[in-house]
């Protein structure tokens, strides 16, 4: 299979997500947040927030800077669920992601390796997509690292697009 068919464009409804906000290397930062975020004190709520929603709870990393471009981008590492409103006293800060088209690459393998996966969705070109200006990149685990064999790992990477108009 082409890289080129491992990218499927859909569109992203938008939701409400609870975040961490770190600044640096993604490789560096993510899984420390995300460590924190998962593990969070008792009394944060994050750990009875997950342990009551876990069938219906993921993380995802929300990166506003391109990593290319910056050297010390900011990332926020985010709790979302179906049921939002059991995570308001998590003590994170809420964040509104936004919603529209995006580029959606599968990534399976180790969260280690999501720089080079990013590096190679960005090196793909379109004819018929351009990237969308102003909305961070997000990437969503689809399963747990703790339960989970490292090379089976599936992360979707986001990338919002909108469609360039041809005359």
């Amino acid at each position: 299979m082409s890289d080129q068919q491992m990218v499927r464009i859909e569109g992203f409804k938008g939701m409400s997500v609870q975040r961490l906000r770190g600044q640096g290397s993604p490789e560096n930062v993510a899984a420390p947040l995300l460590a924190t975020v998962r593990d969070a004190a008792p009394q944060n709520a994050v750990k009875e927030a997950v342990d009551a929603l876990n069938s219906n709870t993921f993380f995802l990393s929300i990166i506003h800077d391109d990593p290319r471009e910056t050297a010390n981008p900011r990332i926020d590492v985010c709790i979302g669920t179906s049921s939002q409103e059991r995570l308001d006293e998590t003590g994170l800060g809420s964040y509104e992601l936004p919603g529209g088209l995006h580029a959606v690459y599968r990534h399976v393998g180790s969260r280690k390796s999501l720089g080079h996966a990013w590096r190679q969705f960005a090196s793909m070109k379109s004819d018929e997509y351009k990237l969308r200006e102003g909305v961070p990149r997000f990437e969503i685990y689809l399963n747990d690292s703790a339960s989970t064999p490292e090379d089976q790992l599936i992360t979707d990477l986001y990338v919002p697009v909108e469609a360039i108009i041809k005359d």
